[in-house]
């Protein structure tokens, strides 16, 4: 007897993205010596996946490939979704093009982590000076 995997997602689309992304630049100059430039936002994505169907194992006649043609027929039935909400924001300071110091930081709402976990915080922070590079010549 010939074994044979038949798999049938009954035209449904198994997985949905819906992804948003709203943001606000700005670039000015502070002065003679300084400048600044930032980035703030927000974003949302929804993903589902769900997927349905059958697998069939046991083929009884070789070459036929539905599944009344199988010995067993099991139902596939899959769902999942998940949710993330962030806002972000970044700023950069520079001292006559010569110095720069950034800050960033971005934190997400996550839907499918616990409740004392779901909310993610990713900071960071950054300085660079010409004269550091300078240095390492």
């Amino acid at each position: 007897m010939l074994t044979s995997l038949v798999n049938t997602t009954l035209g449904i689309t198994p997985k949905t993205i819906f992804d948003h992304n709203i943001s606000i630049n700005g670039d000015y100059n502070i002065g003679d010596d300084y400048g600044l430039t930032f980035t703030l936002g927000a974003t949302s994505r929804s993903d589902t996946y769900d997927r349905n169907g059958v697998a069939s194992t046991g083929q009884q006649v070789f070459g036929v490939l539905r599944h009344f043609n199988f010995e067993k027929q099991d139902e596939i039935q899959y769902y999942e979704k998940r949710n993330i909400a962030g806002v972000y924001g970044q700023a950069a300071v520079d001292y006559k093009d010569y110095a720069y110091l950034t800050l960033s930081g971005r934190k997400d709402w996550v839907s499918n982590l616990s409740e004392e976990n779901r909310s993610i915080i990713y900071p960071s922070a950054s300085f660079f000076s010409f004269q550091q590079l300078l240095l390492l010549i």
